[in-house]
């Protein structure tokens, strides 16, 4: 991977700049057992798919650029939107897991939670909207149209 930047705008945190070069060196592409890697795989599958907005946890920023740089070699003309979210922590400050068996998004559906209000709440917390009231599917490409 040669040395530069690869600079983008987080819909949340605005514009960065990162050097994958600096940050990792080469980027694997197989592991020692043959298996295609995260970064590989997720940058082919975003292009196959077409996809232009990318949300993620902050944990995973410092994939961006690596992953942009290596859709630019495989040929991709323009990068997808991102938005990294704060992660959602304990008040330990460990995030929340499965491993922890913390509650998940099917628990708070069967709990009684309805679609829209899991959707106002995601938009709240990365903040897309000022409060965590209900959203309908169809407001959300609004709220994103409005991040730009």
């Amino acid at each position: 991977m040669n040395p530069g930047l690869e600079t983008f705008h987080d819909l949340r945190l605005g514009a960065l700049a990162q050097d994958p070069a600096a940050q990792c060196g080469d980027v694997l592409i197989r592991d020692r057992h043959g298996c295609w890697t995260y970064q590989f795989a997720v940058t082919v599958d975003d292009m196959a798919q077409d996809i232009d907005v990318i949300i993620r946890g902050e944990d995973l920023l410092a994939s961006t650029a690596r992953q942009q740089r290596i859709a630019r070699l495989l040929g991709r003309q323009s990068m997808p939107l991102v938005l990294h979210h704060p992660l959602l922590r304990h008040a330990d400050g460990a995030k929340l897991s499965k491993a922890r068996r913390d509650t998940s998004l099917r628990e708070r559906r069967e709990d009684g939670a309805r679609p829209e209000q899991l959707l106002g709440e995601a938009a709240f917390l990365v903040g897309l909207q000022s409060s965590a009231a209900s959203l309908s599917a169809a407001d959300v490409p609004a709220l994103f149209a409005r991040a730009l």
